[in-house]
């Protein structure tokens, strides 16, 4: 039997991937994303941060059109390294990105707001947010 190992996430560069080619030819992209969970009202949000991974002619395409602050949607599967530091066991866990979904430039959240936004009421009489 095998395990399930897929993870599912979207958040925002945290900064400028950086790409790397190996000496065997592999180019790596390597990557860092934020992802905050709502924590409740007068609280603050809670932030998590995922180094990823990417490799090969993916990498290579991607590294174009990442920068940083921009947010996107990834899958892909969790592996873990270990390696001993100072005669103490370290290991890190990283997403091994399979796909990467693209949503834009940047933040999504504009400057400045636009002074009136359109409300759409649907059929049944409910505001309809949704640009599309």
């Amino acid at each position: 039997m095998n395990d399930i190992n897929r993870v599912v996430l979207s958040g925002r560069l945290v900064k400028e991937p950086e790409i790397i080619n190996l000496n065997n030819g592999t180019t790596v992209l390597n990557m860092s994303i934020a992802n905050s969970q709502y924590a409740g009202t007068g609280k603050e949000n809670y932030v998590s941060f995922y180094d990823c991974v990417i490799f090969g002619k993916r990498a290579e395409a991607l590294s174009q059109y990442l920068h940083k602050g921009q947010l996107i949607f990834v899958e892909g599967s969790l592996r873990q390294d270990r390696w001993v530091s100072n005669g103490m066991k370290r290991s890190r866990i990283k997403i091994v990105l399979d796909n990467v979904v693209l949503t834009g430039k940047g933040k999504s959240v504009p400057e400045k707001a636009p002074a009136e936004e359109k409300q759409v009421k649907s059929a049944d009489g409910f505001v309809d947010d949704i640009p599309f």
